[in-house]
């Protein structure tokens, strides 16, 4: 995918007339509680359909124009989403868009997501993963947007290769703010954020790129790739970093060089010809 600049695309959440909103949160929080539940309302489908109506009508267009999901597939999708989700995230996600309609709240999008919604476990992940705020209230230095705090992100999907590539953000502006995560002194040694400082700041940032950085940085690393790993960083192999500091000096190195970088989680079938993390 080339892209010549990352851009977004904004629009206002929408409030379903009558009832829809009550059942939604009203059946899911009797599903976290365990209840019967007898309404016709509350089968998942019709949740998910109230669902997928708050979503601006312009969001649509982007998920037919870049996903070819119509609004049967999305309905489709969400339901699935709240089969697989556990009743507390679900719930949250449920009146997150329902505080959010109320309040006619604007949420925005990439126009030309860096990723599918197959990179997630399931569908709410990736509207998580979407749905960023507007740029004067949610983005930061490096012109990466926020992601909505209160909407719960989902897990990405494991034996599957991700990309951080030029299509992921504006490089250039990101790599402006390396000298925060990782700086030379007068000898020339390196000093590095934390790796909570590390996880709390790439928590906050939107798109797959988020989730992806925040969950490569860890305090241990294993390798899940069946021909092994390597201890340094070679194209078209299974690296496995030593520690945090590691992994940030090889993303930054591509950063600077403007080059891919694949992440991985579990096993897979065809490794990926770029440099390489197996988490």
């Amino acid at each position: 995918m080339t892209v010549e600049k990352v851009t977004y695309s904004c629009g206002q959440l929408r409030r379903p007339h009558g009832f829809e909103f009550w059942h939604l949160t009203k059946c899911l929080s009797d599903m976290k509680r365990k209840r019967k539940i007898y309404m016709d309302t509350c089968k998942r489908h019709r949740l998910a359909e109230t669902m997928a109506f708050a979503l601006p009508q312009a969001f649509h267009d982007m998920l037919w124009r870049e996903y070819k999901l119509d609004n049967v597939s999305v309905v489709h999708h969400i339901t699935l989403s709240l089969d697989l989700t556990p009743a507390p995230t679900s719930l949250a996600r449920a009146v997150w868009l329902k505080q959010m309609a109320r309040h006619k709240r604007i949420v925005c999008w990439p126009d030309h997501p860096d990723f599918t919604y197959e990179d997630f476990e399931e569908f709410g992940g990736t509207l998580a993963a979407l749905l960023v705020q507007p740029e004067a209230a949610g983005k930061n230095a490096t012109g990466v947007r926020h992601r909505f705090m209160r909407f719960p992100p989902g897990f990405l999907t494991r034996n599957r290769i991700h990309y951080i590539y030029k299509a992921t953000y504006d490089y250039n502006q990101v790599w402006a703010l390396h000298g925060n995560w990782r700086h030379f002194g007068i000898l020339g040694l390196p000093s590095y954020a934390s790796l909570s400082d590390m996880r709390q700041e790439l928590d906050t940032w939107g798109g797959r790129v988020g989730r992806l950085l925040m969950a490569a940085m860890r305090s241990s690393y294993e390798c899940d790739y069946h021909r092994g790993c390597v201890a340094e960083p070679r194209w078209g192999e299974a690296f496995r970093p030593e520690n945090y500091k590691a992994l940030l000096d090889l993303w930054l190195h591509t950063m600077s060089n403007i080059s891919p970088l694949a992440f991985t989680f579990g096993d897979v079938e065809t490794p990926p010809s770029t440099l390489w993390v197996s988490l």
